[in-house]
């Protein structure tokens, strides 16, 4: 027998039946809710692509302005090799670049975070120096990089060939001595395919992080330096200790340098000046010899 009970509005809803096709119960009516939360998501969702493609725009305008840098830094490396003060690989004594490679690969920021650290150590300083960089978080990202667009174009030897030639060895009297040919005229005295062991590991050693700027106000340093250059090329198999040992015991080329201060003097410092003579017309009486 069927009751006449009543059934209110809701009871009804939880006894409605199930649906036909899948056995669920009907959809629910989307509340006001509902709709709130989709539109917010919806908005979120939208903030997040346009933050996407303003970093897909901005690392495509970075790449484009690094890769003109770049494009710059190699103009003048062709520059450069066009110059009787490039020197070559081929020309120089293979310590010199030894010794540079394992200075590079000592520097803290690619020591133990990169791989290849010599290369990457090289291509650093290279646009660290050519680019005014320092050590801020920005100038960091640029110098990665810029480093990494490098390396990308010049292989290890070319890299390490443009940075001999092109780096910054110290300063001599306040004047900036930039690459290697001047750094061992001016220091050592000799060209740089002339260099010993003990010359170009001193040269070598300004290099060592941080950078040692005057020399010849600093031997004491210099000479450590050179010492630790000598002793990681020793690490690496580069030479044997007994050449390492003869090395330091060489004279600093600083110290000769500065006995003869050759930046004070004219660039051929060795040939008597020219004499200059005033004709009698425009001596003044004082001038005049008797």
């Amino acid at each position: 027998m069927l009751s006449t009970e009543y059934i209110g509005p809701r009871a009804r809803n939880r006894m409605a039946p199930l649906s036909s096709r899948t056995g669920a119960p009907p959809r629910r009516p989307r509340t006001a809710a509902w709709s709130v939360a989709m539109r917010g998501s919806r908005t979120e969702w939208r903030v997040l692509g346009l933050a996407f493609l303003f970093l897909l725009g901005l690392a495509a305008g970075l790449g484009w302005r690094w890769n003109r840098a770049v494009d710059e830094l190699l103009a003048q490396r062709e520059a450069l090799r066009r110059t009787d003060g490039w020197v070559s690989l081929a020309r120089l004594p293979p310590f010199v670049p030894a010794s540079l490679e394992v200075v590079a690969a000592a520097r803290p920021p690619v020591r133990d975070a990169w791989p290849d650290p010599a290369g990457w150590g090289i291509a650093l300083d290279l646009v660290r120096q050519a680019f005014g960089l320092g050590d801020g978080v920005w100038d960091g990202v640029r110098a990665v990089g810029l480093a990494a667009l490098l390396r990308a174009r010049l292989d290890r030897p070319a890299l390490l060939e443009f940075d001999l030639n092109r780096s910054l060895w110290g300063r001599w009297g306040g004047v900036p001595v930039w690459g290697v040919r001047r750094a061992a005229e001016l220091y050592a005295g000799v060209p740089p395919e002339r260099l010993t062991l003990g010359q170009a590991t001193a040269l070598v050693g300004l290099r060592l992080s941080p950078p040692l700027i005057e020399p010849a106000r600093a031997p004491g340093p210099a000479g450590a330096r050179r010492f630790e250059v000598l002793r990681a090329l020793v690490d690496v198999g580069a030479i044997d200790a007994g050449a390492a040992w003869q090395a330091a015991r060489e004279p600093l080329p600083f110290r000769v340098a500065s006995a003869r201060s050759p930046v004070t003097r004219p660039p051929q410092w060795w040939r008597p000046p020219p004499v200059v003579r005033v004709p009698a017309s425009l001596r003044s009486p004082a001038d005049t010899l008797p």
